[in-house]
C-alpha cells in the first residue's frame, strides 16, 4: 500500500477523485506527553470540496477527516471518551496549500462507537504573539479509518 504522495498526485477514495494541493506534517507533545507524529494531506474534488487524509495517525491505517458543524460536534461529543494520545499541542510544517493551518495547534481526539467515523476532533490554530498566544478559530472534525484504501 501507498502511504505517501505528492502535490499534484491525483488518488480515489472510495471511487471519489482527489488531488493532492497541500502536505502538513504533524509533531503532536500528547496530553501523555509522548510525541506522536503524522502527515496529513489536503485533498481537493473537481467540485473544489475539501478533505483530508492522514496516515500514522492510528497504525498502518489512513483516516480521513472531513469537518462537520459545532452543532453536530456538540451532540455526538456526549458518546464520545477523549483520545488522549491524539489531543494536545502540535507543531506542523507544510508545504502546498496550506488550508487553515498556522505553525502551530491545539488538538482534541475523541473516540466514538457505532457511527459512521471512528474519530471527532477540534483542530484550533493558534497564533503567536509578541507576549502572548492567541486561539484561532475552531474546526470540527470526523474521522474515519479507511481500511480498503489501495491507491499504488
Amino acid at each position: 500500500m501507498k502511504t505517501s504522495f505528492r502535490i499534484g498526485e491525483e488518488i480515489i477514495i472510495e471511487k471519489h477523485k482527489y488531488s493532492v494541493i497541500g502536505i502538513d506534517t504533524y509533531v503532536l507533545k500528547n496530553l501523555s506527553g509522548k510525541v506522536k507524529k503524522w502527515v496529513s494531506y489536503t485533498l481537493k474534488d473537481i467540485k473544489g470540496e475539501k478533505t483530508w487524509i492522514s496516515f500514522g495517525v492510528t497504525g498502518n491505517y489512513f483516516t480521513q477527516w472531513s469537518n462537520i458543524s459545532k452543532l453536530d460536534f456538540e451532540k455526538a461529543i456526549k458518546n464520545a471518551d477523549i483520545n488522549t494520545e491524539l489531543s494536545g499541542i502540535a507543531n506542523i510544517s507544510f508545504s502546498g496549500n496550506p488550508g487553515y493551518s498556522t505553525p502551530v495547534a491545539e488538538i482534541l481526539g475523541f473516540n466514538v462507537i457505532n457511527r459512521r467515523y471512528n474519530f471527532l476532533g477540534i483542530e484550533r490554530f493558534l497564533k503567536q504573539g509578541k507576549n502572548n498566544v492567541e486561539p484561532l478559530k475552531s474546526y470540527y472534525q470526523t474521522g474515519k479509518l479507511i481500511k480498503d484504501f489501495n491507491n499504488s
